[in-house]
Formats: structure tokens, C-alpha cells, sequence
């Protein structure tokens, strides 16, 4: 389990302290269930709290075909029947292969009838879920309600985003019988006009189903879908779309996701793979994460300079492929003056990192497995010595704020004095964002430099970022604070 999938589960637990979270990590357990299996059955009594860390469960009344519901990653269920002591209602099985946390109800009970602070903590978790739930409830019948009005906006909007669709696939079919007839492949003046267009396409899309679209979230997730199953044929073809999508190791950015995009060479299958994954290199969430690497250049640097020879410590968490690191030793005539600690969960990541590090390097770079969300709530140890920087540049956009502010004061806990923390976030501004979320499964949490002052405020930091940086395309910010 990645430590995204930890924490997407624990914010079902949203209410809780960190003592409880530490307390649910301990007592439950992970669950693998193939496709179709059943896990809870109308009738009986569940015999656990189950929260889904990966893939997908259908909620079905009894003698039903159709189902209720369906259940995500960070979404529970059986929580009703542990609160009333009530058969359950439905049966749940997995739609997909899914990984399960398992919190047994037995121990959950006695747990809670030998704590009162901790019973009156997760029955005011219960409440919030269910008046989550409730609410959203509301809001589809609502929507139903208003169905005349809001048809013809989603009607006039579905039009317009179909219209583009069709214009791409008729842009991608004369590309094809062109490279068909040519042994040169795509005209070089076909390729730029597909790439402008499917840029075009991108930004109103973000316009008409992003977060300031005047559809409510039902019918821009609907249009979303139908987006998707619109591009999914041509998004296979480019081999950056095809792994975004496809999440081979469990999230869309990962380190050779990452990669792919520091690298900027387009590939892919067949006559268009190559224009279709340039067409994804060119987007500016793309062209964010390329600037994002040469920004922690220039604050490394900064900082090596301050130290004037003297030894400075950084330490990177969820370092995915650490290329900025690499950038920095390349320039540097005595590399041991840099000691690099490369934190991350995945061990193909760290392989990835040992497989570059040269004999000159062997020394300065320390490569650490380990889970973040476990360190920010405690549950492990790194022992590392008072670092100068501690960064991360594409971690905490996966997060939410109670997370990032126990990663904050834990960061605080192994800065020297007057030592900086750095945290990427991708910013509202994001004109890519509803490509992400609807077409490519990457759904990211947003945050403003408000947003950021707030969480450093309440940190152990306690205080406003020192600084705030954005990267050229002002889509990916940088939160920078001190330790006083």
C-alpha cells in the first residue's frame, strides 16, 4: 500500500486526533479482493468498518441488477451497522480488484468502551461522514429538481466540447492516411496544427467543466466521462497518456511518469503515437513540472553558496526520479560538500536514483525507503542529522491540509535553525486541471498562497511562508518557510 492510498483511507477518520489515526493503523488490516467477490451480504451482520485504499466496490439491494452506489479509494462502508447494531442492507462486492483496510468491529467496540475521549472523537467522525453522504444525497435530487435549466446549459455545453472532439478526430484521421502515404510520417505543418487544436481543446474544456464552470459537479462529471471514453482510443497511443492514465504503480505521477516529462521526448504506438504524446508534453501542467526542476536548482544552489564550502544537508521527500539533484551535482567541482537524503516508498524509485549515481556520487547520496505518512503521524523514525533544506515537489497536491500540516511540523523536527522547508503545490491556475481530473484520472488538490500561509500558520512553523515562488507558467507554487 503507497502511502497515497494510507492517507486517502484515513480521511474518512477526518475528526480524528493523531493518536487515533496511529491507534486505527495499528488494529486494522489490508484486504486483497478479485474482481467480483462479495465482502459484505444484505441480511447479515458486517463484521468490520471497511474503507476502500484501491480500485472499486458496487453497493446492490438484494435481487437487484442495478446497483446504489459506487465506492472509491477513501470511501467507507459499514459504518451504519457498526453505529446500530442493524443487519446490513445491501451487498457490497468488489467491481474491480480492491484493496480493503479492515477495522474489526469487535475491536473497534471495546476500544471505544474503555475510551470515552476516543468514543466521542470517531462517533463525531460517524456524524460528519453520514452528513457528507446526506448532503450529497441532497444535492442529486436537487439537481434532478432543476433538470429543465441546467439540461439546456449542459446540452449547449456538451455541444461545444463534442464539436472540438470531432474536429480532433478528423484532424487525427487525416494525419494518419497521411503518414500512411508518406514514408516520412505527419507533415511537420499537420503536426503543429494538431498540437495547437488539441491545446485549444484542453483549455476549454478547463472552461467549461473546470472549477469555475457554472455546470454543477454531476454534469461535469458526466460530460467528463463522456470526454474520456471520447479520447480513451488515442490516449493509449501516446505512451506518457497511456501511463497516466493506466497508473502502473498506483498514482499518475510517479517516478517514471516524471521522468517521461523531464525528458520531453515524445514516443508512443503506431503512425500517431509520437504527435499524440507531444501533444500531452505540450501542456502547461506539463511544462510546470519541467520548470518545477530547474527552480530547486537555483534554491539548492542558493543555498550552497550561503554555506560558502561549508557542508549543507538536503533531504528530498517523495523524491520520485531526484533529477534536480543530479542537475546540481553536475555543476558542482567538490560534490561531497552536498549530502543528499532521498526519501521515498517506492523501491523502484530509489533504484531508479541508485542506477544513475555515479562512482563520484556514491558518498553523497543516501537512499531511504519509507512510508511519509507513517513519519508525519509518528508511527516510524528517519534519522537524519539538523538539514538545511527538506523539499518536495510533487507530493503534497495528493494530500489533504491535516496531512500537510503534520508533514510540516515533522519537517520542522529535523530542520536545523534557520533551516528551509519547500513544498510544491500545483496552483488553481492549472488550465490543464480538468484534462487531469476527468480525462486522465489524476485528481489533485489545488491550493492558493493563502492556502499555503494558513497551513504554515498552523504548523509548527507558526508563522506566514517566508516566501512564495511559481515556476514560468505560475502553475506550480513554491511554499517556502524558516525555522526560526
Amino acid at each position: 500500500m503507497n502511502q497515497q492510498q494510507v492517507f486517502s483511507a484515513l480521511t474518512f477518520f477526518g475528526e480524528l486526533q493523531k493518536e487515533d489515526i496511529g491507534w486505527v493503523l495499528s488494529n486494522a488490516f489490508e484486504q486483497q479482493l478479485i474482481q467480483g467477490e462479495l465482502i459484505v451480504k444484505a441480511g447479515e451482520r458486517p463484521g468490520a468498518m471497511y474503507v476502500v485504499l484501491h480500485g472499486l466496490m458496487e453497493v446492490k439491494l438484494p435481487g437487484s441488477h442495478q446497483e446504489v452506489t459506487l465506492l472509491g479509494p477513501g470511501e467507507c462502508f459499514s459504518e451504519v451497522s457498526f453505529i446500530d447494531g442493524q443487519m446490513a442492507s445491501a451487498d457490497v462486492r468488489a467491481r474491480e480488484n480492491t484493496m480493503l483496510l479492515v477495522l474489526p468491529a469487535e475491536v473497534l467496540r471495546q476500544h471505544l468502551d474503555t475510551d470515552e475521549r476516543a468514543k466521542s472523537t470517531f462517533y463525531k467522525a460517524f456524524a460528519v461522514t453520514l452528513a457528507t453522504r446526506l448532503r450529497k444525497a441532497n444535492a442529486l435530487v436537487q439537481s434532478l429538481q432543476s433538470k429543465s435549466a441546467d439540461t439546456e446549459i449542459c446540452s449547449d455545453s456538451e455541444s461545444r466540447i463534442y464539436q472540438m472532439i470531432n474536429a480532433l478526430q478528423e484532424g487525427f484521421f487525416h494525419a494518419d492516411q497521411e503518414a500512411i502515404k508518406s514514408d516520412n510520417g505527419v507533415k511537420q505543418l499537420t503536426a503543429l496544427k494538431l498540437r495547437e487544436g488539441f491545446s485549444n481543446f484542453v483549455t476549454e474544456l478547463n472552461q467549461l467543466i473546470g472549477d469555475k464552470s457554472t455546470l454543477n459537479l454531476s454534469q461535469r462529471a458526466h460530460i467528463g466521462a463522456r470526454v474520456q471514453q471520447a479520447m480513451l482510443p488515442y490516449l493509449t497511443l501516446s505512451e506518457l497518456g497511456d501511463r497516466m492514465y493506466a497508473k502502473p504503480r498506483g498514482y499518475a505521477g510517479d517516478y517514471l511518469t516524471i521522468d517521461q516529462i523531464y525528458k520531453n521526448s515524445p514516443a508512443g504506438s503506431g503512425r500517431l503515437g509520437e504527435l499524440l504524446d507531444q501533444c500531452f508534453l505540450d501542456q502547461s501542467a506539463g511544462k510546470a513540472v519541467q520548470n518545477r526542476r530547474g527552480l530547486m536548482v537555483e534554491e539548492i544552489t542558493a543555498t550552497l553558496k550561503e554555506r560558502n564550502g561549508e557542508l549543507t544537508r538536503v533531504t528530498s521527500l517523495a523524491c520520485g526520479p531526484a533529477a534536480e539533484l543530479f542537475d546540481v551535482y553536475a555543476n558542482m567541482n567538490d560534490p561531497d560538500q552536498l549530502q543528499c537524503t532521498c526519501v521515498d516508498i517506492d523501491f523502484e524509485a530509489l533504484a531508479h536514483i541508485s542506477a544513475r549515481t555515479t562512482p563520484r556520487l556514491k558518498n553523497c547520496l543516501k537512499l531511504t525507503n519509507a512510508n511519509l505518512v507513517y513519519l508525519a503521524l509518528g508511527r516510524s523514525e528517519l534519522n537524519l542529522a539538523p538539514q538545511d533544506i527538506i523539499y518536495s515537489i510533487g507530493l503534497i497536491d495528493y494530500f489533504n491540509d491535516k496531512f500537510v500540516v503534520n508533514l510540516l511540523n515533522f519537517i520542522h523536527g529535523k530542520l536545523k535553525k534557520g533551516g528551509r522547508v519547500i513544498l510544491g503545490n500545483f496552483h488553481p491556475a492549472n488550465e490543464t486541471r480538468a484534462l487531469m481530473d476527468y480525462v486522465l484520472d489524476w485528481k489533485l488538490i489545488h491550493r492558493t498562497e493563502e492556502d499555503m500561509h494558513r497551513l504554515f500558520l498552523e504548523s509548527a512553523f507558526n508563522s506566514k511562508c517566508e516566501q512564495i515562488r511559481f515556476e514560468q507558467t505560475g502553475i506550480n507554487l513554491f511554499a517556502i518557510g524558516r525555522k526560526a
